[in-house]
């Protein structure tokens, strides 16, 4: 499989963390480019040991263009989440007051008459 994250724009990176290694005095992680693919955060889960003995994950730090978006992640985020943050509709959101506030968009097709379920 190849890897599609450094070919691709970033819209920000997250240092991913085995906690269990962490509580045991070791920072075991790598850093995750999103947005990212359910097949290559499960390889790096794989190669930071999230397994049966360690489960659990957090996020120890991140690298964001926009200082905005930084100041309102956590280390305990949702990784479909970020996912979605990073998406390509990034773009038309808009912080304020640490809300993310997406635009309304307007119908730009041709208006047609409603027709009736059976005359269709």
């Amino acid at each position: 499989m190849q890897d599609l994250s450094a070919s691709r724009d970033c819209a920000f990176s997250a240092f991913i963390t085995n906690l269990g290694k962490y509580n045991e005095g070791y920072l075991i992680g790598e850093w995750v480019k999103f947005p990212v693919t359910n097949e290559e955060l499960q390889a790096v889960f794989q190669r930071i040991g999230i397994n049966r003995r360690y489960e659990e994950w957090f996020i120890t730090d991140y690298e964001c263009p926009d200082s905005s978006i930084y100041d309102l992640l956590g280390e305990y985020e949702s990784l479909s989440e970020l996912n979605y943050l990073a998406g390509p509709h990034r773009v038309e959101e808009v912080i304020f007051a640490n809300r993310i506030i997406r635009p309304a968009y307007k119908y730009l097709g041709v208006r047609q008459k409603y027709k009736p379920i059976e005359e269709r």
